[in-house]
């Protein structure tokens, strides 16, 4: 599925950017993921409102419910705050 891009922008946390869904490492140990359906219900409806929170690495730090459910949406891209770090 195919949504419009999202505008890149920077902070002082890092640059939110549009990434690839398949090159997010998503790391072992996260909790079980509950209400995926109704997330992505709501995604569809009114869309992502806070991006996901990736590492320059691509290494997920938060959003695990919202990239399985726009995952579940199809989504190729994901809005991500890419942090910098040191």
């Amino acid at each position: 599925m195919s949504r419009p891009p999202h505008a890149e922008r920077s902070g002082p946390g890092g640059t939110v950017r549009d990434i690839d869904v398949e090159e997010i490492v998503v790391p072992a140990g996260r909790r079980q993921l509950r209400g995926i359906a109704e997330l992505a219900t709501s995604i569809r409806e009114v869309g992502l409102l806070h991006p996901i929170t990736v590492t320059r690495e691509r290494r997920l730090v938060a959003g695990f419910h919202r990239l399985t459910a726009c995952r579940s949406l199809g989504w190729k891209k994901i809005p991500a705050l890419m942090l910098s770090l040191g």
